[in-house]
């Protein structure tokens, strides 16, 4: 039931709906009126047209009647005539003469009457010792034919009207979709999206908001960018001339714990320098032909370690990646495995299809509660506040892993339950997208 839902919170839909509901309450409406107003008079409608239309038939023939009239009056009105008189009995069509007696249907007034007869409906009208009979030809009589068609054109306009009025809301309302378009690829990170619009109004002013605040976001990331990349690269001179430093250090456990250190600073450079390289529009990586199973093994056999395990398929899986960039997505999704798989073991598993990799690493650790799961793939993002470094890096390796796996046209998809363990699958295609 979510589309019906999301139906619900659809403005267009919910315009249509009302444009549909409009419409039924105009048709029951005119219905109504029709049957409530119109109905009771119409047989007086009918009937004054049909005895005026009678009335003036017999004139046109005269009495006596002038049967070349009456023979021009058959033809040019598509009606079948018999005029029974004083010695006078003629007929339109020969067949008339030989029907049978009438039928009465009902009597309109004394002289006048509508009969069943030679298998059709005709008008009777007596004049003295004349008698007329005037049957329809194909269609109607003509003095039916405004009653029945005069409600379908109204019908027909009425649909017209709310047509017409459907895709003028339409077209009014059309920039709610641009805008709706505009503002998810914004929240998605594309912040070089602008919604363009050649409308004036509040809709304009509205877009022309929207823009101005992606032009400010986008402003101040960079920025942010700019100064996170001046930062990192200043720390590396200092970091580089205290390594020199260290060596003159004589006590082997305070040389080691400021080796370690530095080493760690190194690494937070680095992971923000290759994250920020990553995260810039249209990165380009090395693509090239590379045995995805033989890369994942070298990076598990690095690590030497026995509780982790790994099941590749047979034979060669060539894949288009950055080989470098794959190892340090494994490697960082391996680590963050080994922090976090609270003495149980590791399985790396790859799969392949015609289109895909699909590389997943599993651990069987405390796993991730459903309020960080969504949050771990930010940076330096922490489920342990007090950032301590057993529990963890610097909050970069899964980020590291979203935006490698995301340059190479892929997806990182992370799954966990609490006290069973998380699993992280990346799925990488294996040409160039």
């Amino acid at each position: 039931m979510s589309w019906f839902k999301g139906l619900q919170r659809s403005l267009y839909w919910r315009l249509l709906g009302v444009f549909l509901l409009t419409g039924v309450s105009l048709i029951v409406v005119l219905f109504l009126y029709v049957h409530i107003v119109i109905k009771p008079h119409e047989k007086i409608f009918r009937e004054g047209r049909a005895k005026h239309h009678l009335n003036y038939l017999i004139k046109d023939i005269g009495i006596p009647a002038n049967l070349e009239r009456a023979q021009s009056i058959s033809k040019e009105q598509s009606l079948k005539i018999l005029i029974l008189g004083p010695d006078v009995k003629w007929a339109s069509e020969p067949d008339l003469l030989k029907a049978g007696p009438p039928e009465l249907l009902y009597q309109l007034s004394p002289n006048t009457s509508f009969i069943k007869f030679a298998g059709g409906r005709y008008a009777s009208v007596q004049r003295g010792e004349w008698i007329f009979y005037f049957g329809p030809g194909p269609g109607p009589f003509p003095f039916e034919l405004a009653a029945a068609w005069t409600l379908w054109i109204v019908l027909f306009v009425m649909l017209l009207v709310l047509a017409a009025n459907y895709f003028a809301v339409r077209w009014l309302i059309r920039p709610i979709q641009d805008i709706k378009l505009g503002a998810e690829k914004i929240s998605g990170g594309d912040l070089n999206v602008r919604i363009s619009t050649r409308r004036s109004g509040e809709f304009g002013e509205l877009i022309d908001s929207v823009n101005t605040m992606a032009d400010s976001l986008q402003q101040m990331l960079e920025g942010k960018r700019e100064l996170l990349l001046a930062i990192s690269h200043e720390l590396r001179t200092p970091v580089t001339r205290a390594k020199v430093a260290l060596a003159l250090v004589e006590d082997k456990t305070l040389y080691q714990n400021i080796e370690d250190e530095l080493d760690c600073m190194e690494q937070l450079i680095a992971a923000l320098l290759e994250s920020e390289r990553l995260n810039t529009p249209h990165v380009r990586i090395n693509r090239e032909p590379i045995n995805i199973n033989a890369l994942v093994e070298d990076v598990v056999i690095e690590f030497g370690a026995d509780w982790l395990k790994l099941c590749l398929p047979a034979g060669s899986v060539q894949a288009y990646v950055d080989a470098l960039r794959i190892k340090l997505l494994m490697s960082n999704l391996i680590n963050n495995a080994a922090l976090h798989r609270d003495g149980g073991g590791v399985e790396v598993e790859l799969f392949h299809n015609l289109e895909e990799v699909i590389i997943i690493v599993q651990d069987h650790g405390m796993g991730i509660s459903d309020k960080d799961l969504p949050l771990v793939t930010e940076p330096f993002f922490r489920a342990d506040k007090a950032r301590t470094r057993q529990t963890g890096g610097f909050g970069l390796g899964l980020y590291l892993c979203k935006l490698i796996t995301k340059a190479h046209g892929g997806q990182l998809l992370i799954s966990s339950e609490v006290g069973d363990g998380t699993e992280v699958k990346v799925i990488l295609p294996k040409e160039p997208t």
